[in-house]
């Protein structure tokens, strides 16, 4: 992020608080991964109980930031559980007050009281619940709603996250967004703006060097942030991008060191010269 765009994210800060004393003038770090964002395509785990109640996917047609917001459409009139699985978590830095925030939108829903619950659990049990209940009516349709909720975590606490949605109807549809988990070392109880996760990057230069017909090679990269399991983002220059020629997906392969391979399918030997790569993790 620039210098300018943290300025400018600071001033949006403010004027929100300004009018609206539920949000925090300052700008935290949003904690979660990157995948919370919504932006890009995920295979979500939706369940019910006996049967599939309904779809969650990223959809572009309603979003409150970035691209894309996440869509749940029930089709049944029952509950809708949904996951990532272990994309979605998070490790608390430190020990302390955090706060959790989302918005919501809806148009047309069906059903008698429909609502949302987002669920934070904290080591896998003792989930923290954040209801949202998604009132019908001309005030509370086609805007955006925010909610929040204080949890508090030790050091190390692994925070997982699902979410349910009981309609009251079948075919009804709600769109999720703005999903953040900040510290909030003050006290204040109150969610900041709304931020995306960062990326933590660097740029390295390379040397794969000269690579056999039909051979793989790869090449290891110290990045002391990373983690097992973190997401990999790697940019590859366009001088090394060859016909025949695949580059992997890389990953962090033990704790601080991200590994990133190459494979040669050009039916000859190739030689990749020196070259800078940006690399980013997702925590």
């Amino acid at each position: 992020m620039t210098k300018n765009n943290k300025m400018i994210n600071y001033i949006m800060a403010i004027i929100l608080a300004t009018f609206n004393p539920t949000i925090r003038p300052d700008f935290s770090r949003n904690l979660l991964p990157y995948a919370s964002t919504f932006n890009e395509t995920q295979v979500w785990n939706v369940s019910g109980v006996g049967v599939t109640p309904g779809t969650v996917v990223n959809d572009a047609t309603h979003h409150r930031y970035g691209t894309k917001a996440l869509r749940i459409n029930s089709t049944l009139d029952t509950t809708l559980y949904f996951d990532l699985a272990s994309a979605l978590n998070f490790t608390a830095e430190t020990t302390g007050m955090y706060v959790v925030s989302f918005e919501t939108y809806h148009e047309d829903l069906l059903g008698d009281d429909p609502n949302f619950i987002a669920e934070f659990y904290i080591n896998g049990i003792n989930p923290v619940q954040i209801q949202a209940d998604l009132i019908q009516g001309s005030e509370s349709e086609n805007v955006w709603q925010r909610f929040s909720q204080i949890i508090n975590l030790n050091a190390g606490d692994v925070v997982s996250f699902k979410g349910t949605f009981t309609s009251g109807a079948a075919d009804s549809t709600f769109w999720l967004d703005g999903l953040k988990v900040e510290a909030d070392p003050n006290k204040t109880g109150f969610p900041s703006v709304y931020a995306e996760p960062e990326l933590l990057g660097k740029s390295v230069s390379l040397t794969f060097g000269t690579v056999a017909a039909g051979a793989s090679t790869t090449q290891v990269v110290a990045m002391p942030e990373a983690q097992d399991g973190n997401i990999v983002h790697y940019g590859v220059r366009n001088a090394i991008m060859i016909l025949g020629g695949h580059w992997g997906k890389a990953w962090v392969n033990t704790s601080g060191f991200v590994t990133i391979p190459f494979k040669n399918d050009t039916g000859s030997s190739i030689n990749l010269t020196p070259a800078d790569f940006l690399i980013k993790i997702e925590k």
